[in-house]
């Protein structure tokens, strides 16, 4: 089975899950684990409702004023795809949020100019390629395989990419499906949801999201080893909060703690009866239910 992982470095602390179940780990650097219980889905449209999504986590860290850690993240899921829904946020003008996806396991562990992260093709690329000015090193069995770019930037603009080492336009836009609230250019919304197709990461309904969320200024970098990076700084607001020492700023910056989000199972996935019920319904009865789906 395939796991997503997705990094929010600056929202979350290391709270626990106000809504949905939670499932205990043996691994010092997975936080907190939610499940989504409930097969329906969150609506999109920029409001926050009691009980609409299944999991919530709070963020943590003040460095940049904590107008991303004093914020609070709700996760949803259905036969479609995840809902990523941001509520209590500050005016983030001038910043940017980095959220970081892994969904085969064999990702980047590391997203720096040393490991081949050198796209500039344009700004949200840039800003996902370095997070932090010397790079961030995800420990803990942590990988990432997509990145979302969540700015107020140019009008305000949210973009999924799958992450490549190389140059300019190394990194695929993957966002074809998303679907989000407005972001605008000052933010004066306290509230942004997403919503992000399954097929956009390569996934299915009911497969595990590992997740990390960043937060850092909107500096860019070098990409032709003619001068330093020009300063991109990290912030300690993040989700699950890990950075207890402050800003982490230019780095390098070591992200070892992550989130998990059990998706409700896709309406329409086989189901395997016992053996004694497998011999009453015989193979038709087992196409029938092979193609039975959740309402």
């Amino acid at each position: 089975m395939k796991k997503l992982c997705f990094t929010t470095t600056a929202l979350l602390a290391a709270g626990a899950i106000a809504v949905g179940s939670t499932t205990p780990t043996a691994s010092a650097a997975l936080v907190d684990a939610s499940v989504d219980n409930d097969p329906g889905g969150a609506i999109v449209d920029g409001v926050i409702q009691s009980g609409e999504y299944a999991a919530s986590v709070s963020a943590g860290g003040s460095g940049f004023g904590g107008t991303v850690g004093g914020a609070t993240l709700n996760l949803d899921s259905d036969e479609s795809g995840i809902y990523l829904g941001f509520q209590n946020f500050g005016d983030y003008s001038g910043n940017s949020i980095r959220v970081y996806f892994g969904t085969t396991g064999s990702g980047a562990t590391e997203i720096s100019e040393s490991a081949g992260f050198l796209d500039n093709g344009d700004f949200g690329r840039e800003l996902l390629s370095r997070p932090a000015q010397d790079g961030v090193v995800f420990d803990d069995g942590f990988s990432a395989d997509f990145g979302q770019i969540i700015s107020p930037a140019f009008g305000g603009f949210q973009a999924l990419f799958q992450m490549n080492t190389g140059g300019p336009n190394s990194l695929n836009f993957a966002g074809n499906g998303v679907n989000a609230s407005a972001v605008g250019e000052f933010p004066t919304s306290d509230v942004l949801e997403i919503f992000i197709p399954y097929v956009d990461l390569g996934l299915v309904g009911g497969e595990t999201i590992d997740y990390v969320v960043l937060f850092g200024n909107n500096n860019g970098f070098d990409t032709d080893g003619a001068g330093p990076d020009e300063g991109t700084f990290l912030s300690d607001e993040s989700i699950p909060f890990q950075f207890v020492g402050g800003n982490p700023g230019f780095g390098p910056v070591n992200v070892s703690d992550f989130n998990s989000f059990q998706t409700n199972v896709t309406p329409g996935s086989a189901i395997i009866p016992e053996p004694a019920t497998m011999a009453l319904l015989g193979l038709g009865g087992l196409v029938m239910l092979g193609r039975r789906r959740r309402a």
